[in-house]
């Protein structure tokens, strides 16, 4: 698949996994790009390198908290369609490991990106005026192999396992 001319929406983007997605996205002829997560803005340094993969791409960021609904509503009904005019990708890489915080862990790792993949879905769907698109959803090894030290976060892990696959049939 060519990325030439391609729009894409990468929550957690700010950094790790979602940042470095960017930047080959970006590499690889993405058009648009927005970036969700948690930061006011996006810090000034990671924005110079990613216009420094392709020049020519429009970058965007907003602020969204991807375990809060009105924030998703937002990022994707509001901005993203404003911004990108229409979604191809979205690559759901937010995501935390904090197992002192159960309902936090599930809130971002499982239940918000759930919340963005539908979202996204009703915006891409052919039936309802949508060019159809792919979406990617980062689990971990802890999503394949029960993790002891992480058990939460592996549950949730699992569950992206479980709801992608599922997704996809």
């Amino acid at each position: 698949m060519s990325l030439e001319g391609k729009t894409a929406v990468i929550t957690g983007g700010a950094s790790g996994i979602g940042f470095a997605t960017a930047e080959e996205f970006l590499k690889g002829g993405v058009s648009k790009i927005l970036i969700l997560d948690l930061c006011e803005r996006l810090r000034a340094d990671h924005e110079s390198q990613l216009k420094s993969c392709n020049p020519g791409a429009s970058i965007y960021y907003s602020k969204c908290d991807v375990s809060n609904k009105s924030n998703v509503e937002k990022a994707f009904r509001q901005d993203a369609l404003k911004w990108l005019g229409a979604i191809d990708i979205l690559v759901n890489s937010a995501g935390i490991l904090n197992d002192s915080a159960p309902a936090g862990c599930v809130a971002v790792n499982l239940t918000g990106l759930i919340e963005c993949t539908l979202t996204a879905m009703d915006l891409m769907s052919k039936d309802k005026g949508g060019k159809g698109g792919f979406v990617v959803n980062i689990s971990s090894i802890a999503g394949l192999e029960p993790m002891p030290f992480g058990v939460t976060y592996s549950a949730t892990k699992f569950g992206v396992v479980g709801f992608t696959r599922s997704m996809g049939n």
